[in-house]
Formats: C-alpha cells, structure tokens, sequence
C-alpha cells in the first residue's frame, strides 16, 4: 500500500523533475542494456529493488535524496571511491544514508590515502524511516570519513554490501 507522498511507476514514465512525492520507489526490472541519463529529486526517500544493474555511479553522484537503497547495483569499488571524493567536497550534501546491496560479491580494497578514511571501532545508533516506520538501527565499527565542511560519515562494507551514514548534526 502506498500513500499520497510515494511515487511507484515504471521507469519509462519517469518524470525527471517530479517532485510531489518523498517516496521513490522505483521495481522495475530492466535489460541489462539499459541506461538511465536524467536526475532524480530532491525528495527523501529512493529506494531501487530488485536487480537494478543499471544504477551507475554517474546516477548515483546526480540522486538528490537523504535516503537511498539500492539492490543488485553493479557499481565498483573504484566508482565508489570517486563517489567518496565527490562528497568530501559536498555532493550529494543532502545525503543521510545510502546502502547499496551487491549483485555479486565486491571485494572492498583499501582506500585512497586523499579520503584520509579512518578506521574505527564506534558504535554509533541511526534512524532511517523505511515504508513510513521510523527504524532504529546500530553501526558497529567500520570506517570513518569527513567531508571538507566538517561532516562525518561511517562507512561498513561487506562482501555485498556499502553503508554509509552521514552524522549531519
């Protein structure tokens, strides 16, 4: 069930500047050709699920939400050092949590030195309202990073998984 603030349509009829909604969720499944060029947001909430290949790190770097999930992503890991240094210098500001479930297992290198990310053994409580249910969850450890303007963010990887939570206050 879906309320009046959530936008569930099909990829085609997507309307790259809708903004009447705080809910995208997008489920399509789509050819592994396919590719998506425009911008979605600013709203609150992206989710992309299932197997959504086609999510690139180009389209990740344009998303404006606070929230994002997204399943069977194919991005790299080296893509997502480039989304990393993009957000130390404020992208995606708005940016609260992303996590991105992998297609296949990822092996998650070590990071560049210029993102100066910090391992760190924190455990750090976060809430994220999934389907209009406030969810509290707990990061455990991980690493740590900062944006230019002072920002933290933790990050945990596993074989298919990165999180990221942003500490904005």
């Amino acid at each position: 069930m879906f309320s009046k603030f959530c936008l569930n349509i099909p990829l085609e009829e997507l309307n790259l500047n809708a903004r009447a909604s705080d809910w995208f969720y997008i489920t399509d499944n789509v050819f592994d050709n396919f590719r998506y060029n425009g911008k979605l947001g600013p709203a609150d909430h992206l989710v992309i699920n299932p197997s959504n290949h086609w999510v690139t790190i180009g389209n990740l770097m344009n998303f404006d939400f606070i929230n994002i999930s997204v399943s069977g992503s194919r991005i790299s890991f080296s893509d997502l050092t480039s989304f990393l240094r993009q957000w130390r210098v404020g992208g995606s500001h708005r940016l609260a949590y992303l996590s991105l479930e992998f297609e296949l297992d990822t092996i998650f290198e070590n990071f560049d030195e210029d993102l100066e990310i910090v391992e760190t053994t924190e455990v750090r409580k976060y809430r994220v309202e999934a389907e209009g249910d406030d969810s509290d969850y707990e990061i455990q450890g991980g690493y740590s990073i900062q944006r230019m303007d002072g920002v933290k963010a933790t990050i945990n990887c596993d074989l298919r998984l990165f999180l990221m939570v942003v500490w904005h206050a």
